[in-house]
């Protein structure tokens, strides 16, 4: 007799997360001060507090974060579809928080994805590749505090729009000019989690499993 066994959740989970041949994976599993990402690629992860809980990383919002250098990889030339997978929770947010992001501190260039207190908690990504080619993409819901959300953003067809606990939205353009949401907006800095460049932006609050894909993902695709 063969005896099969039902494989569990987390491992089902991970198996489509690889299946997605992600250029970014962390699963918010390791803990230290250096650990390796989770994808084929292995990059460093150097932390800066954020503290590992088994309930995600913790943010101090003043100074913690999560460094990975820079990789092409990361980058989102105007021809690459992508999509952003990362599991959020705030806590009582005063400014805008960043929750992650590859953006040059000093033009603004670069990709940021943001909680924007300023519009009631909205989620806001900015693409930009120059000051006459940029786009700011601003969902039409709302975060709580103190509750986890699954936050996709993607880039489809050209557009951004996001998925929000396995609910679409579209998102609002607040900003833009020149090619807005199809800017090339690639930079030489490293990804960061929970700060700006400039240390400024702190996130206050948790950080889970973070995924990047060079692909945009269907909705269906999402609520994997």
């Amino acid at each position: 007799m063969v005896i099969q066994r039902r494989k569990s959740r987390q491992s089902s989970a991970d198996d489509y997360i690889r299946s997605t041949n992600p250029v970014l994976w962390i699963s918010g599993r390791r803990d230290g001060a250096n650990f390796t990402s989770d994808d084929a690629y292995g990059h460093l992860c150097t932390v800066t507090g954020a503290l590992w809980t088994p309930q995600g990383r913790s943010y101090d919002g003043v100074d913690d974060k999560i460094t990975i250098p820079h990789n092409t990889l990361h980058d989102f030339p105007s021809a690459i579809d992508f999509t952003v997978m990362q599991w959020a929770k705030i806590t009582t947010p005063t400014t805008q928080q960043i929750l992650m992001g590859k953006q040059d501190a000093v033009t603004g260039n670069g990709f940021v994805l943001a909680v924007a207190v300023s519009t009631s908690r909205r989620l806001w990504t900015r693409l930009r590749r120059d000051a006459t080619n940029y786009s700011v993409i601003e969902s039409s819901n709302n975060l709580s505090d103190a509750t986890w959300y699954h936050i996709v953003v993607r880039r489809l067809s050209g557009i951004v729009s996001y998925v929000l606990n396995g609910v679409y939205d579209a998102g609002t353009v607040m900003e833009g000019t020149g090619d807005g949401q199809v800017s090339d907006c690639s930079t030489t800095e490293p990804v960061r989690y929970g700060l700006k460049g400039d240390n400024t932006q702190a996130l206050a609050g948790s950080l889970g499993e973070s995924v990047i894909v060079r692909r945009g993902l269907s909705v269906p695709e999402c609520m994997q």
